[in-house]
């Protein structure tokens, strides 16, 4: 798991907000005013919502960490048992990202054009049900 500091460390203009609270520039767009909220939850989760739309898996790329390491407790020895409100959220995670290649899949089928940009999130979903699936199956 990353800390809020050192995850804080990787943005720019950083604001604090309330407690627990952040803004700061989002590193997935050329943002000039912070868009991004940083949260840290009490279960110690951290989460990320750019007002102008990015994905959390393009934020967490831009700075150079993993979604996996927004949350507390991440298993890092093959083996150790998820809590099992995190497997629930992961396999609702995982159950969206195939639903996202799926639509996809089945546009192209129907001839319907992909654009560079939906090839790229769907790309990055395979990505995502991979390391989910990884989690899940350790």
């Amino acid at each position: 798991m990353i800390s809020p500091d050192d995850l804080l460390s990787r943005l720019d203009k950083v604001r604090k907000g309330q407690t627990g609270q952040w803004m700061a520039c989002c590193p997935a767009h050329q943002d000039r005013t912070p868009s991004l909220k940083i949260s840290q939850r009490a279960d110690g989760k951290l989460s990320l919502h750019c007002f102008a739309g990015c994905h959390i898996n393009d934020i967490c790329e831009a700075i150079g960490i993993r979604v996996v390491d927004l949350y507390p407790n991440t298993p890092k020895q093959p083996g150790e048992v998820l809590p099992e409100w995190k497997r629930h959220k992961l396999r609702k995670a995982l159950f969206d990202a195939q639903l996202y290649v799926e639509l996809a899949r089945s546009d192209l089928a129907k001839g319907r054009n992909v654009t560079s940009s939906e090839a790229e999130k769907v790309l990055k979903a395979n990505e995502c049900i991979g390391r989910i699936e990884g989690v899940l199956h350790d």
